[in-house]
C-alpha cells in the first residue's frame, strides 16, 4: 500500500508541477498525509464506505458546463449503510473530540437524557412536535448559561421509541450541574409535563480527582 501511495503521490506531483518527485518529507500539493495537520504524526486510516442501497441521481455541471449525472448517496439515519458510516466519521470523532475538551477544562463529559411524556407536544412524531422540542431544548440550555452563568457545549442524538414518540440524548461538555435543580429546570420549561431528564459523567474520572 505504501509503495502505491508514494508512486500516486508522485505522479500527482509530476501532472501539477512538471516535476519528477514531490519535495522532501513527501508532502503532495493535493493535500497532506496527516489526519488533523501537518504537525501531528497520526496516520490516516483508510476506511471503504459501505454502499449505499438508497442512492439517487444528480445532475451536475462542471465549470465549462457541461453537465454529467452521479450517484449520490442518501447520508438517511434510515439507511444502514449510510448510518454505519456516519457514526465512523461523524459521531465518533465528535466524542473523541469532547472528551479530549472535557478534560483539558478539568471537567467530565456529561451525558445528558431529556424525555417527554408521551401526551405531550415534544415527544410527537410530527413537524410541531420537533419544533417543540427545539423550544424546550433552547429554553433549558439558555437557563444554564445566563440565569447560572456555566459553560455549556453540546451535541444531540434524537432516539424514536417503538411507540414513535421521541426523547434525546446530550453530550455535554459543561461545569458541575445539579441534578435536582436540572430536573426542576427542564420540568419547568417543558410545561410541567416532562418525565424525567437524566444527567450523568461518562467517559473519564474527574481530572481534578484523579489527575493524570
Amino acid at each position: 500500500m505504501g509503495d502505491v501511495g508514494g508512486g500516486l503521490i508522485a505522479r500527482s506531483w509530476q501532472a501539477y508541477s512538471g516535476e519528477d518527485s514531490p519535495p522532501q518529507g513527501g508532502a503532495s500539493p493535493l493535500g497532506t498525509e496527516n489526519k488533523d495537520n501537518a504537525h501531528k504524526k497520526e496516520e490516516i486510516t483508510l476506511r471503504k464506505r459501505p454502499e449505499c442501497k438508497r442512492r439517487y441521481l444528480v445532475e451536475s455541471s462542471c465549470g465549462h458546463g457541461n453537465a454529467f449525472w452521479w450517484a449520490k448517496n442518501c447520508d438517511s439515519w434510515k439507511c444502514e449503510a449510510c448510518t454505519s458510516w456516519r457514526l465512523e466519521t461523524e459521531i465518533k470523532p465528535e466524542i473523541r473530540r469532547a472528551i479530549l475538551w472535557s478534560r483539558s477544562r478539568g471537567e467530565t463529559l456529561k451525558f445528558i437524557t431529556p424525555t417527554w411524556q408521551s401526551e405531550d407536544l415534544g415527544a410527537q412524531p410530527t413537524p410541531e412536535g420537533k419544533q417543540r422540542r427545539k423550544l424546550d431544548r433552547q429554553h433549558l440550555v439558555q437557563s444554564i448559561r445566563r440565569d447560572r452563568g456555566k459553560f455549556f457545549e453540546y451535541a444531540r442524538v434524537p432516539e424514536q421509541h417503538k411507540s414513535g414518540k421521541f426523547h434525546e440524548h446530550w453530550l455535554a461538555v459543561t461545569d458541575f450541574l445539579d441534578a435536582n435543580d436540572l430536573q426542576d429546570q427542564w420540568r419547568k420549561h417543558t410545561r410541567g409535563t416532562s418525565f424525567n431528564v437524566k444527567v450523568q459523567a461518562v467517559a473519564l474520572r474527574c481530572p481534578r480527582c484523579w489527575p493524570g
